[in-house]
């Protein structure tokens, strides 16, 4: 178990007429055999809602990618040998505040927040989707300032063909360019001049939310900024998503002891970020 723990905040999203509270899927999946809760993610990894509680207007639990392939050996003092298990987990805690659709994610490259959606998505029966959030006031400033570039940093072109129908302009054009030159490494500087029929901030905005959901998606956008005329620095967007790190003291294979551990500092970073949430989401 990784002792260094991330935790990424996003906001939960899913049409109008959706799913009324996420947590009635947990509930029922909580009541389910364990085996009964897994679910094969995109033909590619197995889910399962491992642990799962509720209080004081959130829900939270740990959700584990069940490996049962590809196993890592067990090491003797004699010899290396088949690992004696079947399938190892691994393990990502989070936060849900259904009031709000805040989610507070465990980051895991095996689980990730996709992963986690799609998860989500087949329980509930409605598509769900995630949008990271900025720092407080990151946008805020943003947008009381004046945009006059906005840059777009692109690595593994060919990821952007996974995107399917969902593609726009934007991506289709990449993906030109770098046939074009061939190259795999573009970035791009769009200027902004609204009074010309370019790129306003309204567009801007729309524009990186767009590329920051890619970037969850598929491997490939490394850069996100934008200049403004009153700032000398340029505005970092990768940057400046919200987000919490700590080492955390885990004890070697002891899953319950370490699963509390990861829940009890996922809890911790979004108590102290629950009223800039429940602020931005306009609850009271």
């Amino acid at each position: 178990m990784d002792r260094d723990v991330t935790v990424r905040f996003y906001e939960l999203r899913w049409p109008v007429d959706g799913p009324a509270d996420i947590s009635d899927a947990f509930r029922a999946l909580h009541h389910r055999p364990r085996r009964e809760r897994e679910l094969s993610v995109n033909n590619e990894i197995i889910l399962r809602l491992d642990d799962f509680g509720e209080g004081d207007g959130l829900i939270w639990g740990d959700i584990v990618r069940v490996q049962s392939d590809n196993l890592p050996s067990h090491v003797r003092d004699d010899s290396s040998d088949p690992l004696p298990v079947d399938r190892i987990g691994h393990h990502a805690a989070f936060i849900f505040e259904p009031e709000t659709r805040y989610l507070a994610l465990q980051f895991d490259v095996k689980i990730a927040v996709n992963r986690f959606c799609t998860y989500v998505s087949n329980f509930t029966g409605v598509s769900v989707a995630h949008m990271p959030v900025f720092r407080p006031n990151t946008i805020q400033r943003f947008e009381n300032e004046t945009p006059t570039s906005f840059t777009v940093g692109v690595s593994g072109i060919r990821n952007f063909a996974a995107i399917g129908p969902d593609k726009e302009d934007m991506e289709d054009q990449l993906e030109e360019w770098a046939e074009f030159f061939g190259g795999m490494n573009i970035e791009i500087t769009v200027s902004t001049r609204a009074d010309r029929g370019g790129l306003d901030k309204d567009r801007v905005i729309q524009k990186l939310r767009r590329f920051l959901g890619l970037r969850e998606q598929i491997e490939g956008v490394r850069t996100l900024r934008a200049n403004t005329i009153e700032s000398d620095q340029a505005f970092n967007f990768i940057k400046d998503l919200l987000k919490e790190h700590r080492t955390l003291e885990l004890r070697p294979n002891d899953p319950d002891y370490n699963r509390d551990k990861r829940l009890e500092f996922v809890r911790e970073c979004y108590d102290q970020h629950r009223p800039y949430l429940r602020r931005i989401a306009g609850v009271a």
